[in-house]
């Protein structure tokens, strides 16, 4: 009987407390119920009225300069190095000596063509004297063979003395004939040692080789001793003129007021931009610019930063009133009591502003870090404070 009286009481005790909690469970419902859903936080967002304006667009580009010419100094004749009279980096002038080679050889040829062309003189004047000798005696012979002449005619003189007359006549022509043979064919040999002396000494020009042109000495391949020849440059010669050529963006467009310059410590050096090569390299198009003085502090064939630099002209719009997103760029414009989309082109832009293109009205434009413009951009409440005037959006 006892047993019975407690499990009795037990499950009174157990059905209380079921009872209560089943009650407590649903007052807190309903106080959940109760309870308004918070709501979203509005943001506050800047903004700004689209305004036609000009900015200063700067970017920097890789460039590569280089000389706008490279001179190779070679020998005209394969012939040793006497002397080399520049120095690797030294500016030179058109005209200036740069290296002399040894024209030993080349002289001493000269020399002994010169004592052969005086022996011929010689000899040549030898032969003159001896022709006027011989003409005078064949004058003389001539006389006596036309007297011997009209004597025999006249039968006053044996036909074996006028025979020998004529015989001794003719032999002085001969000898004669003979001595004005030996005299050209001696001149003929005098003008051509002549020839070589001259051919020589204009070859002895080569042997001092000048510069062509005005420019720096960029290097020197072949020192004093070496062999030069006529195939590999003693040295090269950099121009005064130098290019800078810029490497670009296929959808790169320069405009006629684009300046391109090479910023340094202490000031800008202007290039002057010649144009566009007709041919790419890495799929990037190339800007040709001409530097016509370059800085000791800049060397030939190496990478510079280039800066373009140009004035755009259009709807002019803080950065961050851009919005990037993988289907395009667009600004936020607020029309008819909510945020737009609309679409736009960036035709220029700074660190503080860019230029846009696009339909766009002059309602007001949000401005503000991305991830709140995707906020507004999806539909969320701001506040939206352009200058003075405060409206709730």
């Amino acid at each position: 009987m006892k047993k019975v009286i407690k499990i009795v009481i037990i499950f009174i005790i157990f059905a209380g407390l079921v009872a209560g909690g089943i009650t407590l469970i649903k007052k807190r419902k309903q106080q959940l119920l109760n309870e308004k859903t918070p709501e979203r936080p509005i943001y506050i967002v800047s903004g700004v009225i689209p305004k036609k304006d000009k900015i200063t667009e700067k970017k920097e580009f890789l460039g590569y300069i280089k000389p706008v010419n490279t001179v190779d100094i070679k020998s005209k004749k394969p012939v040793y190095i006497k002397k080399i009279r520049v120095e690797i980096g030294q500016p030179v002038k058109k005209g200036q000596l740069l290296v002399i080679l040894d024209d030993k050889d080349i002289k001493t040829k000269i020399e002994n063509l010169k004592l052969d062309l005086e022996n011929l003189n010689n000899k040549l004047s030898a032969l003159k004297t001896k022709e006027n000798a011989i003409n005078e005696d064949l004058k003389e012979k001539e006389r006596i063979y036309k007297r011997y002449l009209k004597l025999y005619k006249k039968d006053l003189l044996p036909k074996i003395e006028f025979e020998k007359s004529y015989v001794t006549y003719k032999s002085a022509q001969a000898n004669l004939e003979e001595i004005k043979s030996n005299i050209k064919q001696l001149k003929n040999n005098i003008e051509k040692i002549q020839e070589n002396i001259n051919n020589l000494r204009n070859e002895l020009t080569y042997y001092k080789i000048y510069s062509p042109t005005d420019g720096t000495i960029q290097n020197i391949i072949l020192r004093e001793g070496n062999l030069a020849s006529t195939i590999k440059p003693i040295l090269k010669i950099e121009s005064k003129t130098y290019e800078v050529d810029i490497n670009l963006p296929q959808d790169f467009k320069l405009s006629k007021n684009t300046k391109a310059y090479i910023q340094t410590d202490s000031k800008k050096i202007y290039l002057k931009i010649a144009g566009f090569y007709p041919y790419a390299e890495r799929n990037l198009k190339i800007l040709r610019t001409i530097l016509n003085k370059k800085p000791a502090s800049l060397t030939s064939n190496s990478n510079i930063n280039v800066i373009l630099e140009k004035t755009v002209e259009g709807i002019k719009l803080p950065v961050n009133a851009v919005l990037h997103l993988t289907d395009g760029t667009y600004i936020l414009e607020y029309k008819n009591g909510k945020f737009i989309k609309v679409p736009v082109v960036i035709k220029g832009e700074n660190k503080d502003y860019v230029i846009v293109e696009g339909n766009i009205g002059n309602n007001p434009v949000a401005i503000g870090d991305e991830s709140k413009l995707r906020l507004l951009a999806s539909g969320r409440k701001a506040k939206l404070i352009t200058g003075e005037s405060k409206n709730e959006l």
